[in-house]
């Protein structure tokens, strides 16, 4: 069985490989400049989730993310950061 993050990896490579042959096949136009900056953008992402999905975060982590990022948010019942389809 695929895991969610082999599947998102999987696609995010496959959206890169497609930027990467339209950058090389088709006229030089902001829209593929555009569409692969957001994916290098999100794959830059990627590990990042990963690594704040990690149910061995303990809250001394999460205070060291919430002092490097600038602002704290509720992690109650409602948070997640799973993927939902």
């Amino acid at each position: 069985m695929y895991s969610l993050h082999a599947c998102i990896f999987t696609c995010t490579c496959r959206y890169h490989k497609s930027v990467y042959k339209m950058e090389r096949g088709l006229p030089p136009n902001k829209m593929v400049s555009h569409l692969r900056a957001t994916v290098d953008q999100y794959r830059g992402l990627l590990p990042v989730v990963q690594a704040l999905r990690n149910n061995a975060l303990k809250e001394r982590h999460w205070a060291r993310v919430f002092e490097a990022i600038g602002q704290t948010f509720a992690r109650d019942e409602g948070f997640s950061l799973q993927v939902r389809s």
